[in-house]
């Protein structure tokens, strides 16, 4: 075991959270000098991930850990998003093969070489949602806490980022599932949503027969009457004036 005698460094590595990061805007502004941690570096005890990110010599850097890191030391405003925040909220539809993905919203036009690194235990996709990051609620995770959509905002976040990373079958199987969401949060996040998702959301809801459904004011929502095709050579769903896949509307 090798002690650490540098009382700086040993703050450093004691008082971080476990799997993960060191932002330098952070250490610089705690009394880290850059030349500092480049030593650290240089003597084994950080790692550099990506330009000004860090993480302790050997430790496994944890996708939730890391999001942790980066709200407390940098404030930048991201959270969990779309069925990885329905995940959180324990609906499950399937569990995937292979390495997860982590659906990670960002705000503002922040951008981050760290969120595409290849090394976290999730794959991290980040995608621009600057249109849902009201509804968010915190969610406590073994002793870390983040930000994670309700699941009313997860659902139209999904819908939102359909159909490059979710079928529409796939996220019909989803909303069978949301039997208890709550009306007035669901028109709140529909007033901020495209005409896509405000009507897929709505005929979704419909067919799956949830009760909640009856409770939404439509008048708040804001649909128009325009056609809409939301696929090619669908079947055309006169209540909601669009076009959607035939699987779709013959699924019983």
């Amino acid at each position: 075991m090798v002690l650490v005698k540098d009382s700086k460094l040993n703050r450093l590595l004691t008082e971080g959270i476990p799997h993960g990061l060191y932002f330098s805007s952070w250490l610089t502004s705690n009394g880290w000098s850059n030349q500092l941690v480049k030593s650290y570096c240089e003597n084994g005890w950080l790692e550099r991930l990506c330009r000004g990110v860090y993480f302790r010599k050997g430790d496994n850097p944890q996708a939730y850990a890391a999001m942790s890191c980066n709200l407390t030391q940098v404030g930048k405003n991201l959270h969990i998003a779309a069925h990885s925040a329905l995940e959180l909220h324990r609906y499950m539809h399937y569990v995937p093969m292979g390495k997860p993905r982590l659906m990670v919203a960002l705000h503002s036009n922040y951008e981050a070489q760290w969120l595409k690194m290849d090394i976290f235990d999730f794959t991290i996709v980040p995608v621009r949602m600057d249109a849902y990051n009201n509804e968010t609620e915190n969610f406590g995770y073994q002793e870390l806490e983040l930000p994670v959509s309700s699941a009313e905002q997860a659902f139209a976040e999904c819908l939102q980022l359909a159909p490059k990373h979710y079928s529409y079958m796939d996220l019909y199987y989803l909303m069978e599932m949301l039997n208890t969401l709550r009306p007035k949060k669901v028109e709140q996040v529909l007033q901020n949503s495209s005409q896509r998702v405000k009507r897929l959301y709505l005929y979704m809801a419909e067919k799956a027969k949830h009760i909640w459904v009856e409770d939404i004011d439509l008048t708040k929502i804001g649909l128009t009457g325009s056609p809409l095709s939301v696929t090619a050579g669908g079947t055309f769903v006169n209540k909601y004036k669009m076009t959607i896949p035939t699987e779709l509307v013959e699924y019983e």
